[in-house]
């Protein structure tokens, strides 16, 4: 399965250049330092500082004469004849001699690397199924050239798939002297042009290497959005550091392409057990990456199972690690936000507000430290009033008192008796009925008298 696969990517990379190199444009490189060139260990050559050379296919890790590192394919002349060597990709650097700090390389063993920063979201909701909200295209295609390829009536599915996918990259950027990869489950190489300093960054101005050219076997939706190599041969990327994050735009601030991640080697462990297996230890993830204010693209994951809404804050208000205006900043909440108040602590005076710092919980999964003088309470629910009705319902009988013993005594039983004042009660009706009959004798009898007398 794995040599197949292998086999179609070489084979679509072969007709790839078949297609492109028509179209392709060499980007020239200068030897940084005398350095060793070799095709095999038969085949071993020292090239000078100095010397230009033009590479086929960016940077890669492979096995050099010195062990694993990065490598690039140059084309030489030797005598008549243009012949294919390996060169370490950190023995060269651009032609107009600009060079990056060597703080930004990523060397072979980097205690700490870059990963596009949605991993991190994967990892939040720890379940494999979220890589196909980020990867659709690229899982989609590989998935269905594997699974054209099956020569069995077993059906191919996708846990076969992400067990056998041999080829996960976890890495999403690494920087050389004179080029760069970047990307996520589909990794694009660069070479550099010119570096300029940008803000607290560098703005840099690349071309692709050979491979990017196979527009033809490759859906380009896999990619980052980059401009098209048949549209746009040279363009410029900006890189500015934040803390652990690293954004990267395209021409200008105007257009983001992605976010990576500074993390160690726990991380990517768990980022590949996660793809592999559909598991990982969050336990051993003690320290997320932070920006430089200390806030979070994406927190670790917290139990909403009993979250409830208790407040809104009235503005936006930053959330912090503890209840102090000094410490760091996990998130900014919006205004309008909804949070859980989990845990009150010390009063303070903050823009001549009076109230204590709150630890909560907000709709958006964070937990942190705000200042309570800018959150509402949730308005709670009047309570209905009792209505003073007759019910339908029979009165229910006083509860039966518990006896300590049981007696053998027969019981004894109360006589009934009534209130002799209740038996003598005369109904209303009758009163009534009593005192119009005497209003109408009574009238009648003056009537009789007042007409004997006239």
């Amino acid at each position: 399965m794995k040599k197949k696969l292998c086999v179609y990517i070489i084979l679509a990379f072969i007709v790839s250049i078949a297609f492109g190199q028509d179209m392709y444009e060499p980007v020239p490189l200068v030897v940084g330092f005398d350095t060793q060139i070799w095709r095999g260990l038969n085949d071993i050559r020292t090239i000078s500082k100095g010397e230009t050379v033009y590479p086929y296919n960016g940077a890669y890790l492979y096995d050099s004469i010195n062990g694993q590192d990065y490598i690039v394919d140059i084309d030489i002349d030797i005598g008549n004849n243009n012949r294919r060597y390996y060169i370490l990709a950190n023995a060269l650097v651009p032609a107009s001699g600009d060079t990056l700090p060597e703080s930004w390389l990523t060397p072979v063993d980097a205690p700490k690397k870059w990963i596009i920063s949605y991993y991190l979201n994967v990892l939040r909701t720890g379940n494999r199924d979220a890589f196909f909200k980020y990867e659709r295209p690229w899982m989609e295609h590989t998935f269905e050239l594997i699974a054209s390829d099956q020569q069995t009536n077993i059906p191919y599915t996708w846990d076969r798939w992400f067990e056998e996918m041999d080829i996960l990259r976890v890495e999403s950027l690494i920087f050389n002297t004179a080029g760069l990869i970047i990307g996520g489950f589909q990794r694009c190489s660069f070479f550099m042009h010119t570096i300029t300093p940008f803000e607290s960054g560098y703005r840099i101005t690349v071309s692709s290497d050979r491979s990017f050219t196979r527009e033809v076997n490759i859906p380009f939706e896999t990619r980052l959005p980059f401009p098209r190599y048949s549209e746009r041969k040279v363009f410029d990327l900006i890189f500015i550091p934040d803390g652990d994050y690293m954004d990267v735009y395209l021409d200008s601030k105007d257009t983001k392409l992605a976010s990576f991640a500074k993390v160690d080697s726990v991380f990517i462990t768990e980022i590949e057990n996660l793809f592999r297996t559909n598991t990982y230890d969050i336990s051993k993830l003690t320290s997320w990456p932070r920006r430089a204010n200390g806030s979070m693209d994406y927190p670790p994951s917290v139990d909403m199972s009993s979250y409830k809404t208790t407040h809104h804050t009235t503005d936006n208000l930053r959330l912090r690690d503890t209840p102090n205006t000094s410490s760091l900043m996990v998130t900014t909440l919006s205004k309008g936000s909804a949070v859980q108040v989990l845990e009150t602590g010390e009063m303070q005076i903050i823009d001549g507000i009076t109230a204590p710092w709150v630890k909560v919980l907000s709709e958006s999964e964070y937990v942190g430290w705000c200042f309570s003088g800018y959150l509402e309470e949730v308005a709670k629910p009047e309570p209905v009033a009792a209505v003073d009705t007759i019910s339908d319902e029979v009165a229910k009988p006083e509860p039966v008192a518990v006896v300590d013993a049981i007696s053998s005594e027969e019981p004894h039983i109360e006589p009934i008796t009534r209130n002799s004042a209740e038996e003598k009660t005369v109904p209303l009706w009758v009163l009534i009925a009593i005192i119009s009959a005497a209003v109408v004798l009574v009238g009648g009898v003056v009537l009789f008298i007042v007409k004997r007398k006239k």
